[in-house]
């Protein structure tokens, strides 16, 4: 039976998800910070950009420079050793890996070898001869820019891969990873990594939506995420009057 290629990159991206909500270092569930673009250009460090191995890697590296035993440490102590040493992930640098899990098993080439940065022979030159470590540079606006993606206007249209882009007081990038249409309903569930000082949760984590009107945008769906201070993030946040959207990779 053939299955659909679709289907297994939805998979992979879906595996993805699971390896930064739910990452494990020593046998021991850790939340990963959520971190700003930190030490970008200093290219041994993973500076919010990094793969789950990448961060796990760094972690041990670091804990082995400065003589900690990660073994003999409680999840709390590790986040907090994490945060303290700037070790995470930011919303985009989330977002490009999940979406590359998604591309690479679609096309078998990194999400590396078709993003441009920027339009016309710049953008061509840029992603030809700039490839190392390119996620860096890669952040929500490029994802999400008409050079890289289309808009999905109907929440009915929506499906895993595609990317919520957020303006509103912040530059962010939410990245649809799974679809429940069980028992009538339509649930959307979403993947981001987020601070506190926007979400109740920060680092990578799940929200969803319920999808209550079909034909419309998510400005009019049940959002169940909140902030910190209590209120709805989907009300609070995302606002289609600055442009916010769902977006759709052309290359896919």
């Amino acid at each position: 039976m053939n299955i659909d290629p679709h289907q297994n990159a939805e998979i992979k991206l879906q595996e993805m998800a699971e390896a930064y909500v739910n990452f494990e270092i020593l046998g021991t569930r850790v939340p990963i910070p959520y971190v700003l673009g930190y030490g970008r250009w200093q290219f041994h460090k993973t500076s919010g950009k990094g793969s789950v191995e990448e961060i796990r890697n760094e972690l041990k590296r670091r804990a082995a420079t400065q003589s900690v035993d990660l073994k003999t440490l409680s999840a709390g102590q590790i986040f907090k050793f994490m945060k303290e040493n700037k070790i995470g992930i930011d919303c985009s640098g989330l977002a490009y890996h999940l979406l590359n899990a998604y591309i690479f098993e679609l096309t078998h080439q990194p999400l590396s070898d078709f993003i441009v940065r920027f339009g016309g022979t710049l953008g061509q030159f840029e992603k030809k001869f700039l490839q190392y470590k390119r996620q860096r540079r890669i952040n929500a606006a490029t994802l999400t820019s008409d050079n890289n993606s289309r808009e999905i206007p109907k929440a009915a249209e929506i499906r895993i891969g595609d990317m919520v882009r957020i303006r509103k007081d912040l530059d962010h990038i939410l990245v649809i990873a799974k679809l429940n249409l069980s028992n009538n309903q339509r649930i959307i569930t979403y993947v981001h990594s987020s601070s506190t000082k926007h979400t109740k949760k920060q680092g990578p984590h799940y929200g969803t939506i319920e999808i209550t009107q079909p034909e419309k945008g998510l400005e009019f769906q049940n959002w169940t995420e909140m902030t910190k201070d209590g209120s709805n993030y989907g009300q609070a946040f995302f606002t289609p009057e600055l442009g916010d959207s769902v977006r759709r990779l052309i290359y896919v």
